[in-house]
């Protein structure tokens, strides 16, 4: 169980789960313009279908226009094909903040 809690200085969210996927824009003391987190135990598969539940919402609010989805939606799907196809994000782009001190092993040891 995963246990979070989200802080703005005005809004306090506390929830719990199985896994969190998070991303984090324009981080902190990192020049990467976002990084994404996972920590949690679940499968592959559940992972994925949450995430893109997650960014369908994301894209039903900030889309003020059929056109502005659209957009998002194109962008977001040329990430994905990327990712699998490989020619997506490469290793050298990736910064690991410390993976080791978040997951004890590889992701696919939190497969539920």
């Amino acid at each position: 169980m995963v246990k979070l809690n989200l802080n703005d200085g005005t809004n306090n969210r506390n929830m719990e789960g199985k896994a969190v996927i998070a991303i984090v824009i324009d981080p902190a003391g990192h020049d990467a313009d976002c990084t994404t987190l996972m920590l949690g135990e679940t499968s592959a598969y559940n992972t994925a279908l949450a995430a893109g539940t997650g960014i369908g919402s994301i894209i039903n609010q900030l889309g003020r226009n059929t056109f502005d989805r659209v957009m998002l939606a194109s962008k977001i799907m040329d990430q994905i094909k990327g990712a699998i196809d490989g020619s997506g994000i490469k290793k050298k782009d990736i910064t690991d903040v410390a993976e080791e001190k978040i997951f004890e092993g590889k992701m696919e040891d939190y497969k539920a």
